[in-house]
């Protein structure tokens, strides 16, 4: 990878990068010191052959968050002093170049073949404005790997109907359907991305692949209690997707 005016791409196949669309990779990060690094080193080494820009909005860090995104070259750094994940994810889909904007989130580590899995996902399929797909548990505990399944399965029954399931940490919309919409509601705490999908599935076309994986932290679930924390999720997914009604609760 070479870094060319904060845009990268790969050193081969440029005969056809005009044929690959420009891909804005968007990274919330507040207090991600211990973690950020790990991800950009997946996000900055990706096989795409077209052109990425990679922009991570520090939340108003007060570790080496901005310090550590500072030293990838090539990596975008802006400031959102807004607290709230959904207002970090929109400060960036509002600062992104891209025709398509794809967002992760800075504990988590993204395949090398991701960019290009979903570049081919929107050229396959000309008239989706979204694409999203599952996680998997970085941790290695009992619970967490033998929750994967459930969570896996979950998804593809609420995908194949019809039913709108999202995560930020795996999401790639076009721009242009993005803006539309207005992005993310950035008075939401929690949810913000679900209730973003569901916009988005008013306005177009979404699918759930479920073979594009992301590997996530599950660290926040564990520190704030398995328990708590699922039903503080689940609480929310029900509230915007059958009740229309914001989540006003924290994460």
């Amino acid at each position: 990878m070479v870094e060319r005016s904060n845009t990268f791409f790969s050193s081969k196949n440029h005969i056809k990068m005009k044929t690959l669309s420009f891909i804005s990779v968007v990274i919330p990060a507040y207090n991600e010191e211990n973690y950020l690094g790990r991800c950009l080193n997946t996000v900055t080494k990706q096989d795409y052959s077209g052109p990425y820009e990679v922009i991570v909005v520090d939340n108003g860090s007060d570790d080496k968050t901005q310090e550590i995104a500072n030293s990838y070259p090539g990596v975008r750094v802006i400031y959102e002093p807004r607290k709230g994940v959904g207002s970090a994810r929109q400060a960036g889909f509002s600062e992104a170049r891209g025709e398509i904007i794809a967002s992760t989130d800075a504990d988590s580590i993204v395949p090398i073949n991701w960019l290009s899995e979903i570049n081919q996902i929107f050229n396959q399929n000309n008239h989706i404005v979204g694409i999203t797909g599952p996680a998997y548990p970085l941790e290695t505990g009992k619970l967490e790997i033998s929750a994967y399944p459930l969570y896996k399965s979950f998804l593809s029954f609420c995908a194949s109907r019809g039913i709108n399931v999202c995560a930020g940490y795996n999401l790639a919309v076009r721009a242009k359907a993005s803006r539309d919409i207005g992005g993310f509601n950035t008075s939401l705490k929690i949810g913000e991305d679900s209730e973003f999908w569901k916009r988005l599935k008013k306005y177009g076309p979404t699918i759930f692949a479920s073979h594009l994986v992301v590997p996530v932290s599950c660290r926040h679930f564990r520190s704030r209690g398995l328990a708590v924390s699922f039903l503080r999720y689940s609480a929310a997914y029900v509230s915007i997707n059958f009740f229309n009604i914001p989540p006003t609760f924290l994460r």
